[in-house]
């Protein structure tokens, strides 16, 4: 069984030739696949672009342009399905390539997105406590991606360690307003509790206070939304389940300063 390469939320199945994105396929050219595969084998590590060639292009004589053009649509692929993302792939100029990302072995976390799902049938605040690496995001994403139907009034994920829709998240705790892409006006967070709505919170570690105060701070009576927070650590708050993840079998990390020289070409 292919056991899954995992980074960020992408999984990689080199020997099923496939790339899922929060547990569904995604669809990959086979040059740029194979392309993929060989920087994952060798993650953290730069590759030679002949090497990348001979694997993506088999007994062809092809030109290097070819190969940047893959290598391109890869980084395009990835920011369009990880927005945070720098695209995951360094370029060593003229030499290679590096995967900017340490690929763990993935175990399935859809396949445990219906028991999270249950935690949450049964508590109203559950946390997702792991150390770094475990899996906490891609779990919570997969639990949204499948799940997200079941809550009427919208999910709302707030990813704390990036937050690209607030120039400032110590800023939206002190408003507590919500903004939903399909709901042009924001949402005050105690107007939600009374909804059959998600509130997701992934990685607050450096907005822990305020986040307790604002989850405290909810109505207990009516209240049907639903919080998930994925944190290093519990809230430590009055009716919090704490799921917990085992330690992924991390990699090396990788010494990415080395490959970051400025205005690096394709």
């Amino acid at each position: 069984m292919d056991s899954g390469l995992g980074f960020g939320p992408f999984t990689l199945y080199p020997t099923r030739h496939e790339l899922h994105h929060l547990g569904q396929p995604v669809s990959i050219g086979s040059r740029a696949l194979a392309i993929l595969i060989t920087l994952a084998e060798q993650a953290g590590r730069m590759v030679d672009k002949r090497d990348l060639i001979a694997r993506a292009w088999p007994r062809l004589a092809i030109e290097e342009c070819n190969l940047r053009s893959q290598v391109a649509a890869l980084r395009k692929l990835f920011k369009a399905l990880d927005p945070g993302s720098d695209g995951y792939i360094v370029t060593v100029p003229r030499q290679g390539y590096v995967l900017a990302a340490s690929p763990v072995p993935a175990q399935e976390p859809c396949a445990d997105a219906d028991r999270l799902l249950a935690h949450l049938g049964r508590h109203d605040l559950v946390t997702l406590c792991g150390p770094e690496g475990a899996g906490k995001t891609r779990l919570a994403r997969c639990l949204v991606e499948a799940h997200s139907q079941r809550f009427a009034d919208g999910v709302y994920f707030i990813e704390a360690d990036r937050h690209s829709q607030y120039q400032d998240l110590a800023s939206f705790f002190s408003c507590n307003r919500l903004a939903r892409p399909d709901h042009p006006c924001p949402a005050h967070v105690s107007q939600l509790a009374a909804r059959q709505a998600l509130l997701v919170f992934d990685s607050p570690e450096a907005f822990i206070e305020p986040l307790r105060a604002l989850i405290a701070g909810l109505p207990a009576r009516g209240r049907r939304l639903k919080v998930l927070v994925t944190c290093r650590q519990p809230l430590g708050l009055a009716g919090e389940a704490v799921v917990a993840l085992a330690a992924a079998h991390a990699a090396a990390p990788c010494d990415l300063e080395r490959w970051r020289l400025p205005a690096c070409a394709a």
